[in-house]
């Protein structure tokens, strides 16, 4: 299991972190699951994405739905 990554910065193992340069994730919340979630995708007008760039929560909405925003609250 990788550390952290994204787009710029790799800790860790290389290999895990295959997704943050294909995608160009906008942020390294996620771990080795690429397309489970994208919370810092870009909020589409009529909630398609494109590409798995939207905001988006697989197992929730599917990968095709853009939300209109998200926010991350940590206890």
């Amino acid at each position: 299991m990788c550390t952290y990554c994204t787009y710029y910065v790799q800790y860790s193992c290389k290999l895990c972190c295959h997704c943050s340069v294909p995608f160009r994730r906008l942020g390294g919340y996620w771990y080795d699951d690429c397309d489970d979630s994208n919370l810092n995708g870009y909020q589409y007008i009529g909630n398609d994405t494109i590409g798995y760039k939207g905001i988006t929560w697989l197992h929730w909405s599917g990968a095709t739905y853009s939300h209109k925003a998200t926010s991350m609250m940590i206890r």
